[in-house]
């Protein structure tokens, strides 16, 4: 993942606030003033994401006069515009003086409204998706042998399931096996988000190396498997465990079917590597 930096002035507090909100969604990175930022630092950050207020049409001087300052090296940088403002207060005229002065370096343009929480939410995941597309990508097949070997690695997994406010996040045991996760445990709390909501996050549990540990977050849809259906033996059989002994018991044991759609994978190591940290993977 590259090392964003956001170059920013505000007017307001609410301005202030919704440059917090995009560096959090953003993340590896820090935002500065145009004041604050300092040339001995570009090498620091692979991208740039540079904006401020933008009422009247034109970008803050501040923000002018720091590019004009910088082109040699911005010109050579991945970055995005922002203008920040209120319903109708900013446009994409806001972005042409600074985007006439970068050129191809400009990305994209985003015209956020600061009075509006989930729209800046969504303008930040826009831009983390430009930032990350940029990173070198390993190859699909190379990639998926890095996945299955951490799965078929490991046994412990938190199977995480949501529905409105209700959230619930569950230490379980798995199986792995040609894209898809089996999962056998008691009812509870989760299949009240399961019944009602079948997309499901999975995060895989590995001991705390330092910072070269793996991680591997897996998200999918889940199927609820009966006892005396012909999935759950087939996915007793997969697992190796005992279809009369677990269905004997007082107690029912339901089966979970995650039929993986996603992997994202982190591994700082990759970085050393020329290769982006974050690798995503997408199941057939």
């Amino acid at each position: 993942m590259a090392r964003t930096a956001i170059i920013y002035e505000t007017q307001t507090a609410e301005q202030a606030a919704a440059v917090k909100n995009l560096m959090l969604i953003l993340g590896a990175g820090r935002y500065f003033k145009t004041g604050e930022f300092v040339p001995e630092l570009k090498d620091t950050y692979d991208f740039y994401f540079i904006g401020g207020p933008a009422g009247g049409g034109n970008p803050d001087t501040r923000l002018t006069d720091f590019v004009s300052n910088n082109l040699d090296w911005l010109q050579k940088k991945r970055l995005v515009l922002f203008a920040l403002g209120t319903a109708g207060t900013a446009s994409n005229d806001s972005f042409a003086p600074l985007h006439e002065m970068l050129g191809g370096a400009v990305l994209g343009k985003e015209v956020i409204n600061v009075a509006n929480l989930p729209a800046i939410a969504e303008a930040g995941l826009r831009v983390k998706a430009i930032r990350d597309d940029g990173d070198v990508k390993l190859p699909a097949p190379e990639l998926k042998q890095h996945i299955e070997k951490l799965l078929e690695g490991h046994k412990y997994c938190t199977l995480c399931t949501g529905h409105g406010d209700r959230v619930r996040g569950t230490a379980v045991t798995y199986k792995y096996h040609d894209g898809h996760i089996y999962i056998i445990c008691e009812g509870a709390a989760k299949f009240a988000n399961l019944i009602l909501n079948d997309n499901v996050c999975i995060s895989i549990h590995a001991p705390f190396g330092g910072v070269g540990t793996a991680g591997l977050q897996l998200t999918g849809k889940v199927k609820i498997l009966d006892p005396a259906s012909d999935a759950y033996r087939r996915m007793m059989e997969i697992k190796g465990s005992d279809y009369q002994r677990l269905t004997s018991l007082p107690w029912i044991v339901w089966g979970l079917d995650v039929k993986l759609e996603k992997a994202e994978f982190w591994w700082a190591e990759w970085r050393n590597r020329g290769i982006g940290p974050k690798q995503t993977y997408h199941f057939e």
